[in-house]
C-alpha cells in the first residue's frame, strides 16, 4: 500500500530551501515552522493568488483518498488514536457523572450544578483523570509532529512529485486540526481568508453649496463606489478562476487524469453544441500551468534529493 510505503521512512532526515535564493541558503527541518509554511515571494497580488490557490488546493486533498490513507496510518501507528480515544473514553466518563452530552463537559455553564453536590469526588477524579488523558494525547501530537512533517514531506515529493515546502506543513494542520475535532466534536480547522473590502464612502456637502458643485461632488463618490464594486466584482471572478485552474491541476498533476480527459469533460459541460474541443485542452493547459506557477510562490521548496550528509555531520 502506498501509505504504508510512505510512512515506514519516518525517520529520514529532510531539509528545506530558499526559493528567493535557491543556491545559497539551506534551512533544516529545526527552522519554525510558520515561517517555512507562510513566507511567500512574488508581488503583493500574486502572493493573494498564491493564497487562494493555496486554499483550493488544500479544500480539495481534504477528500484525497490518499492523503487521509497516510493519516491514518498515521494515527493508528503512532499511537495518537490510542490516546485521542483515552482521553474521549475520560470525557465521556464525565459527561456521564454529570448527566449532559460529551460535547457539553467543557463548558461548565452547561452543568446542572444544583444536581452536582453529592457528586463533587468523583467529578473531581473523572476531571483529573481527563485533564490527565488530554495532555497526554496533546503532548503526543506535538511530540510526533517532525515524524509526522517527514512524512508527509516523502508524499510531497515522491507520490506528488511537488517541491513545495509549505505543502507538508499545511497537511500537518489539517492532521493535527482533524485529530483535535474529534475530540472536541467540531471544526477547529483555521485557513488563510481575504478580508473582503468594506464600501463606506461618506459624502458631506455643506450648506450653500452651489448645486452644480453638489451635484459633481456625488458624481465624483459614486465613481469611486463604482470602481470599488468593479473592484470586487473582478476579484471574485479571479478567485473562481483560480479556484478551477487548482481543481485542473489536482486532477492532472496529482491524480494522473489527462488534459484530453478533462477537455472533454470541460467541453461536455460548458458548450457541448461544438464539435471539436482542442481550444478547451489548450485552455485548461494554461490553466494547470497558472496553478502551478501560483503554488510555486512559497518563500522555500523541497530539494529533489535530501542532503544527509549534512544532518549526519551535526
Amino acid at each position: 500500500m502506498i501509505s504504508q510505503d510512505i510512512c515506514e521512512s519516518a525517520a529520514a532526515p529532510f531539509e528545506f530551501k530558499r526559493n528567493a535564493e535557491p543556491d545559497t541558503l539551506e534551512v533544516d527541518s529545526r527552522l519554525p515552522y510558520f515561517e517555512i509554511m507562510d513566507d511567500v515571494v512574488g508581488t503583493l497580488a500574486d502572493q493573494q493568488r498564491h493564497v487562494v490557490a493555496r486554499i483550493a488546493l488544500l479544500n480539495e486533498l481534504r477528500m484525497d483518498p490518499v492523503l487521509n490513507a497516510v493519516l491514518l496510518v498515521i494515527s493508528e501507528k503512532s499511537g495518537i488514536r490510542a490516546k485521542r480515544f483515552a482521553a474521549l473514553e475520560a470525557k465521556c466518563k464525565l459527561a456521564n457523572i454529570i448527566g449532559v452530552e460529551p460535547h457539553c463537559v467543557l463548558n461548565v455553564k452547561q452543568w446542572p450544578m444544583s444536581r452536582l453536590g453529592r457528586k463533587r469526588v468523583s467529578i473531581l477524579k473523572a476531571g483529573g483523570q481527563l485533564v490527565s488523558n488530554f495532555n497526554d494525547f496533546s503532548n503526543s501530537l506535538e511530540a510526533r509532529a517532525p515524524a509526522v512533517v517527514r512524512i508527509l514531506l516523502r508524499l510531497t515529493r515522491e507520490h506528488w512529485k511537488l517541491n513545495y515546502a509549505w505543502l507538508p506543513l499545511e497537511m500537518l494542520s489539517m492532521f493535527i486540526s482533524a485529530e483535535l475535532d474529534f475530540f472536541y466534536y467540531e471544526s477547529t480547522s483555521v485557513i488563510y481568508s481575504l478580508a473582503d473590502p468594506v464600501i463606506d464612502e461618506e459624502i458631506v456637502i455643506p450648506a450653500g453649496t452651489p448645486t452644480s458643485l453638489a451635484l459633481n461632488a456625488l458624481k465624483s463618490k459614486i465613481a469611486i463606489v463604482e470602481n470599488k464594486l468593479r473592484s470586487r466584482r473582478q476579484t471574485e471572478q479571479d478567485e473562481k478562476r483560480i479556484q478551477r485552474n487548482v481543481r485542473w491541476f489536482y486532477l492532472h498533476k496529482m491524480k494522473g487524469q489527462s488534459v484530453r480527459s478533462l477537455g472533454l469533460e470541460y467541453h461536455n459541460r460548458e458548450h457541448p453544441e461544438k464539435t471539436k474541443c482542442g481550444g478547451d485542452r489548450a485552455q485548461i493547459q494554461h490553466g494547470i500551468d497558472e496553478a502551478e506557477r501560483l503554488l510555486a510562490l512559497g518563500g522555500y521548496h523541497i530539494p529533489s534529493v535530501p542532503n544527509t550528509a549534512k544532518h549526519s555531520a551535526q
